[in-house]
């Protein structure tokens, strides 16, 4: 809406022009006579959109005419433009922080699994040469000793099953860290956007 005195662009949540102070309330008459406000004209479209004036109600802005509401531009036409306000910090949407917290967690999923990986290649290929001391409980051989050899295999079979389990649990990170960053993702996609 622009001030009737200056013509400047007014904020539909003011009731005074902030150029020249001109009073741009909207006082209403109900139809017996009775009057209300003054209001802004975002609150003025708010009660008439919800019913709380009535349609053979009138009104006027400031000081002017009184009016039929259903003739009143302000009131009757669509929203005016209104001057720009400072953006404000948005809220992030429950969407929004669910999304967030699916892309850390597949994060960490992926992060797991490249850890479990480089460590399951590791054990499952780590060398064990023959005179090595090997502990298996609290039993220690030597090279030389009586089951050492056993002792040795055994050791060994130990790393590679180590290493695959830990393999597998990589793959398994990897498989859950991309469905959760991918439902992060639709999720996230959905979400609505702020005006």
């Amino acid at each position: 809406m622009h001030c009737p005195n200056c013509h400047a662009l007014i904020a539909d949540n003011l009731t005074h022009c902030s150029n020249c102070a001109a009073d741009v309330s909207v006082t209403i008459a109900a139809p017996d006579g009775a009057q209300f406000g003054p209001y802004s004209l975002q609150a003025a479209r708010q009660y008439l959109a919800e019913g709380r004036i009535a349609a053979t109600a009138s009104a006027r802005i400031g000081g002017g005419p009184w009016m039929p509401v259903q003739q009143l531009p302000a009131l009757a036409g669509p929203a005016a433009p209104t001057v720009s306000q400072p953006p404000s910090a948005a809220t992030p949407s429950p969407r929004d922080t669910t999304a967030i917290v699916l892309f850390v967690l597949g994060g960490l999923g992926l992060a797991a699994a490249i850890f479990l990986g480089l460590f399951g290649m590791f054990w499952s290929a780590f060398p064990m040469h023959h005179g090595t001391t090997v502990t298996i409980g609290s039993q220690e051989y030597h090279p030389g000793d009586q089951g050492y050899d056993q002792a040795l295999d055994t050791a060994q079979k130990i790393f590679r099953t180590v290493g695959k389990v830990m393999l597998g649990g990589s793959a398994a990170s990897a498989l859950v860290g991309v469905v959760l960053i991918a439902f992060g993702v639709r999720r996230r996609r959905r979400a609505p956007r702020a005006p």
